[in-house]
C-alpha cells in the first residue's frame, strides 16, 4: 500500500471528518433515543460497507464516536456505568480501528503514480511491463522512437539483450585485473 500524503490533500478526509463534528446536547431527548441512534449508525455504516462506499462508512463511523464520546457524555442524565451504554459502546474500538483504516485507504486512494504522468506517455498510459529498452515518446506529433535512436541499436538490444548494467571496474597498477594471472610474490 503506498503511504499516506501527510498534508498534500487534507480535502477529502477533512470535509468527511467534519461531516461527522460533535451535535449539541438536546436535552429533551432521553437517553434511549441516543442508544438509538448510535445503533443505528452501526447499522448505516455496515451497509455502506457492503455497498462498498468507503466515504460514507467513514462518515457513519465517525458520527457513532462522536455521538458516543463527545455528545452523550454532556447530557445531564449521562451515567458511564449504564448498561445500555455499556452495551451500544462495545463495538467503539473496533469502529474506531475500522475508520482508520478507511482514513489511510482514503488518503492514499488518488494517489498518482509518477511514472504515469511521464512526459513521454499519455496520462492514461498504463504500464504492463519493465523493460531496459530506450523509453518510446507516444506523445501526439512523434515518429514513436526516440530522436538518438537508431533501429540497429533497439535490434541488437533485442537480441542480445541490454548488455552488462555496468562498466567493469578499472584495473590499477599491481591489481589483478579479470582473466589475468595473479602477480608475482615481491622477492
Amino acid at each position: 500500500m503506498p503511504a499516506p500524503r501527510r498534508d498534500a490533500d487534507k480535502g477529502l478526509v477533512q470535509a468527511l471528518s467534519e461531516m461527522a463534528h460533535a451535535r449539541p446536547v438536546n436535552h429533551a431527548l432521553g437517553l434511549p433515543k441516543y442508544y438509538v441512534s448510535a445503533e443505528l449508525l452501526l447499522r448505516q455504516a455496515t451497509d455502506y460497507k457492503r455497498s462498498g462506499q468507503e466515504e460514507q462508512q467513514y462518515v457513519m463511523l465517525m458520527r457513532y464516536a462522536s455521538l458516543l464520546l463527545e455528545t452523550m457524555p454532556r447530557h445531564r442524565d449521562f451515567n458511564a456505568k449504564d448498561p445500555m451504554y455499556i452495551k451500544v459502546s462495545k463495538p467503539l474500538r473496533d469502529a474506531l480501528s475500522t475508520a482508520e483504516v478507511i482514513k489511510l485507504s482514503l488518503q492514499t486512494k488518488h494517489i498518482v503514480d509518477p511514472k504515469v504522468l511521464s512526459r513521454n506517455r499519455p496520462a492514461d498510459a498504463v504500464m504492463l511491463a519493465v523493460s531496459d529498452l530506450p523509453q518510446i515518446n507516444w506523445g501526439s506529433g512523434s515518429t514513436g522512437f526516440p530522436a538518438n535512436a537508431r533501429v540497429e541499436d533497439l535490434l541488437d538490444i533485442m537480441s542480445n539483450g541490454p548488455g552488462p548494467s555496468a562498466p567493469p571496474p578499472p584495473v590499477y597498477q599491481g591489481q589483478q585485473g579479470p582473466g589475468q594471472p595473479p602477480p608475482p610474490p615481491p622477492p
